[in-house]
């Protein structure tokens, strides 16, 4: 068992993390970030802009945390629908449980395999 104050780290950290990762899945999706913002306002029912999106993304410099406009949490399961990839929910589950989705996965192609077999 890990200790907390081992592995603590600061909102600094944390929001550069998730800008990063925001940014990383963007650019890998085929779609555009209006086509991103049209789709997260139609699922969530309030309006996202593109220029929330940059905002979302922009890089701050270290400290200036309170300057950035933050992600919603709440948006993430959106986010990762309108994009078609969940790497962002497992990101934000911790590494810990991505193991385990991993793993559960991995279980389930064995036994899908296994009952292929028979």
């Amino acid at each position: 068992m890990t200790n907390c104050a081992d592995s603590f780290v600061t909102a600094d950290d944390l929001d550069g993390s998730l800008c990063k990762k925001l940014s990383d899945l963007i650019n890998a999706s085929p779609k555009s970030r209006e086509q991103i913002a049209e789709g997260m306002t139609a699922l969530a029912n309030i309006p996202i802009s593109e220029c929330m999106i940059n905002n979302w993304t922009a890089k701050a410099e270290r400290g200036e945390h309170s300057r950035r406009s933050r992600f919603p949490a709440f948006l993430i399961p959106i986010f990762c629908q309108v994009i078609g990839n969940d790497e962002l929910q497992r990101w934000a589950a911790g590494q810990r449980l991505a193991d385990l989705a991993k793993f559960a996965e991995l279980a389930l192609k064995c036994l899908e395999k296994r009952k292929g077999l028979k």
